[in-house]
C-alpha cells in the first residue's frame, strides 16, 4: 500500500501545491467531489495540513491565488 495524503478540499490542496508539493491524482468516483492525492513527503505534508486547519499557514499571496487557479483547472478538466 502507498502512502498517500488524500483531501477533497480544493483550497488546502492549493496550498499544499504552493508550498511545492505535486498532486498525483484527481480521484473522481465521488459524485460532485473531487479527491486530490499527493504521494510525496507525507509527513511534511501532514505537518502543513495541520498548519492550515489551526491557522497557522503562511505563503505569498501570488502563489496561493496561482495555485487555487491550477487546482481549478484540475477539477474542471474531465479528461
Amino acid at each position: 500500500m502507498i502512502n498517500q495524503f488524500q483531501t477533497s478540499d480544493m483550497y488546502l490542496a492549493a496550498y499544499l501545491l504552493a508550498k511545492g508539493f505535486k498532486v498525483e491524482k484527481a480521484d473522481r468516483s465521488l459524485p460532485h467531489e473531487v479527491t486530490f492525492i499527493f504521494t510525496q513527503s507525507i509527513d511534511e505534508l501532514r505537518s502543513y495540513a495541520e498548519d492550515y486547519e489551526f491557522k497557522n499557514a503562511t505563503i505569498e499571496t501570488r502563489k496561493y491565488v496561482s495555485a487555487i487557479k491550477q487546482i481549478k483547472s484540475i477539477i474542471q478538466n474531465r479528461a
